[in-house]
């Protein structure tokens, strides 16, 4: 049966047991016509929560709209000694952020290949001298997380770099 796309108008061909299935009575001539319409009778949500710091309208699953407003983030310029300053407690997770951002220089300029035996697929990123060797006056992009300091290894390799 010949019918015509409720959204752009283009005519296709249905099956009778297809026409009787829609509940709506609207027929679309593939997934992204429907999709259009759809879309418009049942917008996707809208921005519900504010930025703590800045107060924009951001996604419901967030509390900042960027790390730059985020205050436990890490900043580019800041030292070690300030970042351990502003950490409330020391824990075993008090490097993480730093971890978190090295990970993101690393893949950002390296490929997601261990440099010491070339395995591809799990790697993980290791800094070349510890980040508690550095002193409190290292600053954290320059020194710690310079893409000199940081290698991508698999998890073998990694664990053969930390134990030598």
């Amino acid at each position: 049966m010949e019918v015509e796309c409720s959204h752009c108008g283009v005519p296709f061909k249905k099956t009778p047991f297809e026409m009787k299935r829609s509940k709506t009575g609207s027929h679309y001539c593939g997934r992204s016509c429907a999709a259009k319409a759809n879309n418009k009778l049942f917008p996707k949500r809208q921005m519900s929560n504010r930025c703590r710091t800045c107060d924009k309208p951001i996604p419901h699953d967030v509390s900042f709209c960027s790390k730059d407003c985020n205050p436990r983030a890490v900043p580019d310029g800041q030292t070690l000694g300030e970042f351990i300053q502003k950490k409330a407690k020391r824990d075993a997770n008090l490097y993480n952020q730093i971890r978190q951002r090295a990970r993101a220089v690393a893949f950002s300029s390296k490929p997601k290949v261990c440099e010491k035996c070339g395995y591809s697929k799990h790697v993980e990123v290791c800094h070349k001298r510890a980040i508690s060797d550095f002193p409190m006056d290292a600053n954290i992009k320059e020194e710690i997380n310079n893409i000199k300091n940081l290698l991508v290894l698999c998890p073998n390799c990694h664990w053969e770099h930390d134990h030598p």
